[in-house]
């Protein structure tokens, strides 16, 4: 028992001396600082939205090849004049991108552009001067046997359509109304 004591004893002389801890008095939270603490973390997640949002909303990229037509969005009304912009990603070489204003009830297209580099973001301008009423405009993919055949007859401005392309060599497409 004395033991006990003199270790007890021991521990209490040891504590006098370094002294007790002090208590840190736990400051008072005021509206200002809830106010800057709340706006800092808002800041934050709204600077993370900015630079991750477009990763974390949208779907993962595509695999194979790919394209898509961002104007005119699919139901507009177009005169004989359409501004169309696109982009494609993940094309091959040895394939050519063309428009093409394809009138699937007749089973025709009319190629429209060419040129148009790959995997890139781009903008052009195309004609239509069919009659009033709906029509498709198809972004392809074409191999050189199709590309050269629709070069040719763009060569030869031929009025006739030419076949639609099988759909494993269509992008992407937009269904329009010509109104004049």
């Amino acid at each position: 028992m004395d033991r006990e004591r003199l270790k007890s004893a021991i521990r209490e002389t040891i504590r006098k001396e370094k002294g007790a801890p002090e208590l840190r008095a736990r400051p008072k939270r005021t509206t200002t600082y809830r106010i800057i603490v709340l706006s800092s973390l808002i800041t934050t997640c709204l600077i993370l939205l900015l630079f991750l949002g477009p990763s974390l909303f949208s779907s993962p990229p595509p695999k194979g090849p790919w394209g898509k037509i961002h104007l005119p969005t699919p139901g507009s009304e177009t005169g004989p004049t359409v501004g169309v912009r696109a982009e494609t990603r993940n094309i091959p070489a040895g394939q050519y991108l063309w428009l093409a204003v394809d009138k699937p009830a007749l089973g025709l297209c009319w190629p429209k552009f060419d040129h148009i580099h790959p995997n890139i973001m781009f903008q052009t301008t195309i004609q239509e001067g069919g009659p009033k009423e709906f029509y498709t405009i198809s972004l392809y993919s074409l191999n050189e046997t199709l590309n050269d055949q629709w070069t040719q007859w763009m060569d030869r401005q031929l009025l006739g359509g030419l076949p639609i392309p099988p759909d494993s060599r269509r992008l992407a497409s937009v269904r329009l109304y010509k109104n004049r």
